[in-house]
């Protein structure tokens, strides 16, 4: 039983590889029949493209081609435009120079060098008068001494005192006259300075008519050159020329534009025969690749007719064997051989699957290993990452409010000490100058300004001297009255050395107003100005014998 059950088994086997060949046979002739219809079907498909591919195509120029040339030629067209307003602008600043350009400039009947020539001969005039008033007035105080005390206070000797008074009556004619001729030198010399602002501005508008005459020939010349580029030549009227030129080239402009439409009509030609002949291509390599796939669909009919040949015989062989396991029952004995290599195989398997899950599990436990590692090195970070955040919020509040506010106070420090300055200096200049018209300030960097009925004056120029030294020492004064009061100082005394240098007579008599109106105790004041002794409570005077320097209180 054991052998008949073994030879039914062999039998059902050989059975079943006969049922296999015979389905793979049935199979492939049923691919034979579907690969038939492909090809039909790509024959057809093969004879439209072909169609296709026979139809005339026309010569074109590549659409890059058409490109390149429209993009020369916009080109051009840009360059033509840029000239014409090239030319406008420049027509337009040549016109509105003519405009601007008088028809009879200003001439000085004077030049500045004479004028100054002869404020500096008044001046050493003006000088020479002070110096022979100085030593009058020394003279003036020996003969005083003289008339007093009945000798020469230089050598003892006795002097009668009706001479002595002669004497001093004589020197006050000279000093009166000296100062007729002081104030009529001082009169002058504001006259020349008068005249020398005046020839000042004439000459400033002489050169502005130099300028301006310069720019129209410059204008003209780069006219003329334009016009020559267009081939064209000043005919009288550079305007109506300029005007021809830009006509010309506006022609130019239109015809290039008629040539960029031609072209963007030829390039919409080109793209759609480069899409024509691109499709064409298209069909020329689905071409090729039917009647590969024909090639290949050929071939596999062939192999596939080759394998049912081979397949048949061997389904012949193998009935040919079923037929001899029925009547041979040890062939029953092969299969059970076939059953105990399997298990065996099965178990070499089992022993690799083992083997394979220990590898797994000592990578796993390096695999915790680092993960426990990692998890340090995240906390660590994430530890240096609040850190930064904390430092970040200080910067932040660093550079958002503190250095913010800062500079605020600053400003508004800064824009207060500028006023308290501003009123201070504007005050003592009024003092000083009592003229309305004239005022003075400072700018946000503490820079002197002067105006005159609301216009900003040139200091190099427009002040008369006076002026310039009542602003200096109105400056002065302001910026040590605004730096005491920021510091928290007191004033006890104040010293000015030759501060009226310039200051005409009304201005000298303004200066006591001045002196009054400092916070200070004690002003002591160091000049030659006869004037200023009526603003002085005490007068100090030195004079200088030999190597010995004399002090004298007058009062």
């Amino acid at each position: 039983d054991k052998a008949f059950n073994q030879a039914a088994l062999a039998a059902s086997e050989l059975q079943h590889k006969v049922d296999v060949v015979g389905s793979e046979v049935r199979s492939d002739a049923a691919t034979i029949q579907e690969i038939g219809h492909r090809i039909e079907e790509n024959k057809t498909k093969l004879a439209r493209i072909v169609s296709e591919l026979s139809k005339p195509m026309p010569g074109f120029r590549p659409s890059s081609e058409v490109r390149k040339e429209m993009d020369e030629l916009q080109g051009q067209v840009y360059g033509e435009q840029l000239k014409i307003t090239q030319m406008k602008g420049r027509l337009e600043d040549y016109k509105k120079a003519l405009r601007q350009l008088p028809e009879n400039p200003p001439r000085p009947s004077r030049s500045l060098q004479d004028i100054e020539r002869d404020i500096d001969v008044l001046q050493d005039q003006l000088n020479e008068l002070k110096s022979a008033d100085m030593e009058l007035r020394r003279f003036d105080q020996s003969y005083d001494e003289m008339a007093q005390e009945g000798r020469c206070p230089c050598c003892g000797r006795e002097i009668d005192r009706d001479l002595a008074i002669k004497l001093k009556e004589d020197a006050s004619r000279k000093r009166d006259e000296i100062k007729r001729q002081l104030l009529q030198l001082n009169e002058r010399i504001i006259g020349l300075r008068t005249e020398r602002d005046a020839v000042a501005d004439l000459q400033r508008e002489l050169d502005l008519y130099e300028s301006q005459k310069n720019r129209v020939k410059e204008l003209e010349q780069e006219l003329v050159k334009m016009l020559s580029d267009e081939g064209l030549q000043e005919q009288g009227d550079i305007a109506a020329a300029v005007q021809e030129a830009i006509e010309g080239i506006n022609k130019r402009i239109e015809y290039m534009r008629s040539q960029l439409k031609d072209l963007n009509d030829e390039l919409l030609r080109a793209i759609e025969l480069e899409k024509e002949l691109s499709l064409r291509r298209r069909l020329e390599s689905e071409r090729n690749e039917i009647e590969r796939s024909i090639e290949d669909d050929a071939e596999r009919v062939a192999k596939l007719k080759d394998d049912i040949k081979k397949k048949e015989e061997e389904l012949k062989a193998l009935k040919e064997r079923l037929d001899d396991a029925l009547s041979k029952r040890d062939f029953a004995l092969e299969a059970a051989d076939l059953a105990k290599k399997a298990y065996e195989v099965a178990e070499e398997r089992l022993g690799e699957k083992l083997s394979a899950y220990r590898s797994l599990s000592a990578k796993r436990a390096d695999l915790e290993d680092r993960i426990v590692s990692l998890s340090r090195e995240v906390d660590d970070k994430r530890d240096a990452r609040a850190r930064a955040a904390e430092a970040k919020e200080v910067v932040d509040w660093l550079k958002g409010l503190f250095i913010p506010l800062v500079v605020e106070i600053e400003q508004e420090v800064l824009a207060r000490l500028n006023q308290e300055f501003q009123e201070k200096f504007s005050a003592f200049f009024s003092t000083l100058i009592g003229d309305p018209q004239k005022k003075v300030y400072i700018d946000e960097e503490f820079s002197p300004k002067m105006e005159h009925g609301g216009i900003e004056m040139d200091l190099d120029e427009g002040p008369s001297g006076g002026e310039r030294s009542s602003m200096a020492l109105a400056y002065r004064l302001a910026l040590n009255e605004v730096a005491r009061e920021v510091a928290g100082l007191s004033v006890d005394l104040i010293i000015l050395d030759e501060p009226t240098d310039g200051f005409s007579s009304e201005q000298l008599s303004r200066f006591r107003e001045l002196i009054d109106a400092l916070n200070a105790r004690q002003v002591i004041v160091v000049s030659h100005e006869k004037e200023l002794e009526s603003a002085a409570d005490r007068i100090i005077v030195t004079s200088k014998e030999g190597e010995a320097s004399t002090v004298q209180l007058l009062q």
